[in-house]
């Protein structure tokens, strides 16, 4: 909701963590609980959010605010994106770095708006008026991300917008698939 990006934005502008309890989660399992968390904002994000990788990963560190990048990114893809389409994740890794992306289709920005999105309470001018929010969610994605060493942006291209997240990939051990994962 509003409220709680304000007070997750609050919290870490004090230089507070976000959860007091730091949970290991697998990628996987992550995912399921970024879709219930976008619920109440799209009945459809069960269906519409999917997750494009037979990687897994057990997350060992930072697990509540990579999982609170994602919701914000998908969110955020939600809200913006062509009310079919889906919200595609997908993951890339190298020796040292995992990237997460999230992808969709409608709504783009253009290189001038792009630099200006992780600012706090900015709105894209096209969007202000279709669109409700804070202008507080990729604010608070760049904050996570610092506090992380991580590093947040994002992409257009035509008719698809790209947000990344980089971090090293020490958080994480990999993992065999679970079953029946596409």
């Amino acid at each position: 909701s509003q409220i709680d990006k304000v007070l997750v934005s609050a919290r870490l502008d004090r230089g507070l963590d976000i959860a007091q309890n730091p949970q290991e989660s697998d990628f996987e399992s992550m995912i399921q609980k970024v879709k219930k968390a976008c619920l109440p904002l799209d009945r459809s994000a069960e269906t519409r959010v999917q997750l494009q990788t037979k990687q897994n990963f057990l997350f060992k560190e930072n697990y509540s605010a990579i999982f609170q990048v994602l919701v914000n990114y998908v969110e955020n893809a939600l809200k913006y994106s062509q009310a079919d389409t889906p919200v595609k994740i997908g993951v890339s890794q190298t020796k040292d770095d995992l990237t997460l992306v999230v992808r969709s289709i409608g709504s783009v920005l253009n290189q001038k708006e792009l630099k200006k999105i992780f600012r706090i309470f900015y709105r894209s001018k096209q969007n202000q008026q279709t669109t409700m929010g804070t202008g507080l969610g990729l604010h608070i994605v760049k904050m996570l991300a610092k506090k992380m060493d991580a590093k947040v942006w994002a992409e257009s291209a035509e008719d698809e917008m790209r947000f990344y997240l980089k971090f090293s990939s020490h958080v994480v051990d990999s993992l065999p698939p679970k079953k029946g994962t596409k």
